[in-house]
């Protein structure tokens, strides 16, 4: 038969569970006096703190919702940047969601969303027009402090910071990939089965 608390087979003739000292008592089982607490899976607290990461980036993605984004060769306002900062804070919640929770779809969400940052950078990368605007004005709108710096050297920088953000995001993919036995449903020893 089956323990009814920890799902260990145990033999028919028994009145105490060998696994978590459940006991039978006048035909029914009782539940065990004190279990041992549940492991955490490996990858628990690296799970947990990038999951609140995600939902501080959630928090910064909010508050600059109406900020210009560049798209499409130019800096871009009003509807286009509210709806590429509301799909980001989406994204962001969705993931702090799941890596806290430990939710069932947390490891395809995660899949998901590396692959829409890498769509993101990828045309970022590949929009010079839309990176020297944002580069224009992350200069105070100076040409002369453009020309001071180095637009050389602004393009470079921001093309590194591109592939550092898809690094980074592979590289999280990756372990998620690694440790995606922490989205595996929790299955708690104390729980009674239904029979």
């Amino acid at each position: 038969m089956e323990c009814p608390f920890c799902a260990e087979t145990i033999q028919d003739q028994a009145i105490v569970c060998r696994f978590c000292d459940a006991r039978e008592e006048n035909g029914e089982w009782v539940r065990p006096p004190a279990l041992a607490p549940l492991a955490q899976p490996k990858g628990y607290m690296t799970m947990q703190v990038a999951g609140w990461f995600f939902i501080l980036s959630l928090l910064m993605e909010a508050l600059g919702i109406t900020s210009d984004v560049p798209l499409f060769g130019k800096l871009r306002g009003g509807a286009p940047a509210f709806l590429y900062h509301a799909a980001f804070v989406g994204i962001y919640g969705a993931l702090g969601y799941a890596l806290i929770k430990r939710a069932p779809w947390g490891y395809r969400a995660t899949l998901l969303a590396t692959l829409v940052v890498t769509i993101d950078r990828g045309r970022y990368m590949l929009d010079p027009g839309a990176r020297d605007a944002e580069l224009f004005k992350a200069t105070g709108g100076s040409p002369e402090v453009m020309d001071m710096i180095g637009s050389d050297l602004l393009e470079s920088i921001s093309s590194l910071t591109a592939v550092a953000v898809l690094a980074s995001w592979w590289g999280f993919a990756a372990y998620v990939h690694f440790r995606r036995a922490y989205f595996e449903p929790v299955v708690s020893q104390s729980a009674e089965r239904t029979r």
